[in-house]
């Protein structure tokens, strides 16, 4: 009689454990979906995130489309959102004519946001608009909560976002390691990334070729040819270009080809070839704070010429661009940038 009580008990007390268990698994499930559904679910447009519409990213740097940012380090985190034309003719107006037209409001934010405003709210079907989102838990916020004192952790992942325009929802589309603050893409990330969102962008097929090989074998790219220092010399294995002249300051940078475009490519920073100590207080690099990922330039080739978009090198320690004007190729082209390379051979 007590080994059958005892058994009874026994099955008793492992059927209250499979319950709780169950239960327990149910309400994490529960709590996670709920999780999930917040954090999709937050609508980037809302009046409380957009109130300042722009180009200007900072002092030294601006948007080929307009955009705004939002930053709370305790709840929603560092969000930008970008509104990408649609149309290749209308993301040309917001890359070279809007500034032509409007050379007075680089520095007006107040009027950017007005015109930018008037232009895009009513307009919302013409773009497809991309929230690049940093989660409160991969923030830095030693230094405070502000622009100026964040930055991302080493870790970082973003979460990229598309507002559906026919069911008014937001929808993740992709996780990018990230490292740049604020959260920040140009026209050609989303444009490559989301191809089919940009059905009418005449994108070329990539050819089957090696396409860096009409960069190779010739006498470096310069502003101009008698100009042996300034240079940018791009080979199969390590690509050198001289940067800066007070330190006397060359690197070894990666060249990569857009993919799906021809005749563009990308540079990165991979390191410090060699630098003096000519004026300590002038311009150095500490290799661990620059870094890797981030684009450096933007190059175009037409025809024997090569177009350099100079963005600058990203400091992920200052979370801000280094050697913007200081580039010696900028320099040499009289502060002017986009700066234009001459083909140049023995």
């Amino acid at each position: 009689m007590v080994i059958q009580l005892n058994k009874f008990f026994s099955i008793l007390s492992l059927l209250f454990l499979f319950t709780t268990c169950k239960k327990t698994e149910k309400q994490s499930i529960k709590s996670e979906k709920k999780t999930q559904q917040e954090v999709v679910n937050l609508d980037f447009l809302n009046s409380k995130y957009l109130k300042q519409l722009q180009l200007t990213i900072d002092e030294s740097n601006v948007s080929d489309h307009p955009l705004y940012n939002y930053l709370d380090c305790y709840n929603e985190g560092y969000f930008t959102v970008h509104f990408i034309a649609k149309d290749n003719k209308l993301r040309d107006f917001w890359k070279f004519k809007y500034f032509e037209k409007n050379k007075d409001n680089y520095e007006n934010l107040k009027q950017q946001n007005i015109d930018v405003r008037k232009l895009i709210l009513n307009n919302l079907n013409q773009y497809n608009i991309f929230s690049y989102c940093i989660s409160k838990d991969f923030l830095n916020k030693n230094d405070g909560c502000n622009e100026e004192s964040i930055f991302a952790k080493s870790e970082c992942i973003a979460n990229i976002y598309f507002l559906n325009q026919s069911t008014n929802k937001w929808e993740s589309l992709l996780k990018n390691k990230s490292e740049k603050l604020p959260p920040y893409s140009d026209n050609d990330f989303f444009i490559q990334n989301f191809p089919k969102l940009f059905p009418n962008n005449n994108i070329k097929e990539k050819t089957p070729n090696n396409p860096l090989t009409s960069l190779y074998n010739i006498d470096g790219w310069r502003v101009m040819c008698n100009n042996y220092l300034t240079h940018l010399d791009i080979s199969e294995k390590d690509s050198e270009m001289f940067l800066y002249s007070d330190n006397d300051i060359y690197i070894i940078v990666e060249v990569a080809p857009i993919k799906n475009i021809e005749n563009e490519f990308y540079l990165t920073f991979k390191n410090t070839d060699s630098q003096k100590n000519y004026y300590e207080n002038k311009l150095h690099i500490v290799d661990d704070e620059i870094s890797k990922t981030e684009n450096i330039a933007k190059l175009t080739l037409k025809g024997d010429k090569l177009i350099m978009d100079w963005y600058g090198l990203y400091n992920i320690k200052t979370n801000s661009r280094d050697f913007v004007k200081e580039c010696i190729f900028v320099r040499e082209n009289g502060g002017l940038n986009p700066v234009v390379l001459q083909k140049c051979e023995e």
